[in-house]
């Protein structure tokens, strides 16, 4: 319907305000009487301004054939198994976020591995008690042997010096003894020359002079070697053996390597102690859970629909419930298919539930889908329709949180009405705009509606 069509009101239009004009002068215009003209006027006057409110929101928006509230519901299972306490909450009744909603109880949760735990953690415990004493022996150990070490350098040290000095006293006395062989050899060797001695004590002179020569370099070999084995024990090396092979200087690096092996042992067990208090303190937990477990409200909403009853026995992932997630609620309403053309994703809409006249959300268009009623998505073969089949389109409205905001806050939520969940309204959607030739009409109109008014 376009204002074209009002061309033939304009007459009416015009007789309307002749008469009031001349009401106005006190002019006689019929024999009713003025009574009975105002109330006709007036009611020509309604039925005017009834008729432009009607093709106002005719030509400037589409009006849903029906609507509905919907909602996404969360379903509420059960943690652990257990018995249900009994609850605070009924269904319908509204629910805050992360508020306990269930209780359930299980006297019946295991304790063994928690024991078998504790029972680790003392035999741990007491192994590490040992791998310290152990080391602490090992520490003392190392002590004493550090000092023998250290007192066997210094006696090595003075020995060795001792025997090098007497040693060079013996080379002294060997060379002053070479020295005399050498004389008596030359002297012998004179004599047998000049015929006074044989040659045979030339031959025994010389033998005792190799003899003696032979004696001083033993005698130095011997001050050259413990002058290195003054050198080894300066550098705490020790070239001979005690008479019970015992080197305190082995022992300690022994005791040090097995210091070493008992700090490593120390440590792992300290940090395998520590792994299974973290593991008992979790499996403690767990069981307290299991004990005591506890299903809170993942969202703002209300409660649906309970499955259970207190004192029932349920077990885990067992349904207990549904509830309605308030936050997430949109509005699927119907819309005749001739009207799609002024509806796009995205075109503002204004919703009135039926009996909560005080609600009025605002939302805009999110989804389109046609073939409502008349359409199976993927079958192969297409039924022929019925010609008379009313054709409709689905269409969804998107709510945005203050309109969300402002449905859960109101106070009828709390009488049981569920967030509005299934309330029936309608849908205004505005459209975009109008032709050029309308609107001028339309201006006309109104126009004329106003001097009628005045």
């Amino acid at each position: 319907m376009t204002l074209l069509s009002l061309r033939p009101l304009y007459p009416v239009l015009e007789f309307h305000m002749t008469l009031s004009k001349r009401l106005a002068r006190n002019e006689s215009v019929s024999l009713r009487s003025p009574l009975a003209n105002l109330m006709v006027l007036g009611a020509g006057i309604g039925l005017l301004y009834w008729s432009y409110q009607y093709l106002q929101t005719r030509m400037t928006s589409v009006i849903s054939v029906d609507a509905v509230v919907n909602g996404a519901l969360v379903e509420l299972k059960a943690p652990e198994e257990g018995v249900i306490e009994a609850g605070v909450f009924r269904t319908g009744d509204p629910v805050v976020k992360d508020s306990p909603l269930f209780k359930l109880t299980n006297t019946r949760a295991s304790e063994v591995k928690g024991q078998e735990l504790v029972s680790r953690l003392r035999e741990q415990q007491l192994k590490l008690t040992g791998a310290k004493a152990r080391l602490s022996q090992k520490q003392k150990m190392l002590a004493l042997v550090s000092q023998d070490a250290a007192q066997q350098v210094t006696l090595e040290g003075s020995e060795v010096g001792h025997q090098i000095q007497q040693f060079e006293s013996e080379l002294e006395g060997a060379r002053s003894r070479l020295k005399l062989a050498q004389l008596n050899h030359q002297r012998l060797a004179k004599l047998q020359k000049q015929g006074a001695v044989p040659a045979i004590d030339v031959d025994i002179a010389k033998s005792e002079q190799e003899q003696r020569a032979s004696e001083v370099k033993s005698w130095e070999n011997r001050i050259a070697a413990q002058r290195v084995n003054r050198k080894a024990v300066d550098q705490g090396l020790s070239l001979n053996r005690t008479r019970s092979n015992y080197d305190p200087t082995i022992r300690r690096q022994e005791l040090e390597l097995e210091i070493v092996g008992l700090q490593q042992e120390v440590v792992l067990l300290a940090q395998a102690i520590r792994n299974t208090q973290a593991e008992y303190l979790k499996v403690r937990e767990e069981t307290q859970k299991k004990q005591l477990a506890q299903v809170n409200a993942p969202a703002n909403g209300v409660l649906w629909e309970l499955a259970v009853q207190p004192g029932q026995f349920v077990q885990q992932g067992e349904p207990l419930g549904k509830m309605m997630d308030c936050d997430q609620r949109w509005i699927d309403a119907v819309v005749d298919e001739n009207a799609l053309g002024a509806l796009q994703i995205g075109t503002p809409a204004e919703v009135r539930l039926h009996g909560a006249d005080d609600i009025v959300l605002q939302g805009e268009v999110s989804m389109i889908r046609g073939g409502v009623g008349r359409l199976v998505a993927g079958q192969d073969v297409l039924t022929p329709l019925q010609r008379n089949l009313p054709r409709h389109t689905q269409v969804r409205v998107k709510l945005p949180g203050q309109a969300t905001t402002a449905l859960v806050s109101n106070a009828k939520v709390a009488s049981g009405n569920l967030c509005y969940i299934g309330y029936t309204g309608r849908v205004t959607f505005q459209k975009a705009g109008e032709a050029s030739q309308d609107l001028d009409l339309w201006s006309r109109f109104r126009s004329i509606a106003g001097r009628l008014a005045s």
